[in-house]
C-alpha cells in the first residue's frame, strides 16, 4: 500500500488496479486485496505477464501504441472485478496507519 499511495502522488492513477499472478486467483486474497487498497481489483487472464509486460513496454517504445494506456487497454483482459467491501475500510485504514508509524519509528524519521 504504501509504494502505490507513493506513486499516486506522482501518476494520474484511475481508480481500478489490474492484477495478474497466482495468489490473486484465489477469490479470499483478491477481496483482502481490494478491501485494503480500497480500490476495485481488475484480475488478469495472462499468464507469463512478466514477459507480456516486457513485450507491451517494446511495443510503446518501437510505436507500435501510442501510448502505455492504449498498449494496456489493447492486450490486457480482465477475466473478474472484484469490488471493495466499504465497509471494512475503517479497519485496514487504522492497521495501516499503525503500520506506518511504527515503520518510520524504524527508519529513525
Amino acid at each position: 500500500k504504501h509504494h502505490l499511495d507513493m506513486l499516486a502522488t506522482k501518476l494520474d492513477m484511475n481508480d481500478r488496479l489490474i492484477a495478474t499472478g497466482g495468489s490473486i486467483q484465489s477469490p479470499v486474497w483478491a477481496q483482502l486485496i481490494a478491501d485494503i487498497f480500497q480500490r476495485e481489483i481488475g484480475i488478469s487472464d495472462t499468464e507469463e505477464s512478466g514477459a507480456r509486460g516486457m513485450a507491451i513496454l517494446s511495443g510503446v517504445a518501437v510505436g507500435i501504441f501510442e501510448s502505455l494506456d492504449q498498449a494496456i487497454k489493447s492486450t490486457t483482459r480482465i477475466s473478474r472485478v472484484v469490488n471493495p467491501n466499504v465497509d471494512r475500510k475503517d479497519y485496514f485504514t487504522q492497521r495501516y496507519e499503525k503500520y506506518r508509524l511504527h515503520a518510520l519509528e524504524l527508519l529513525g524519521i
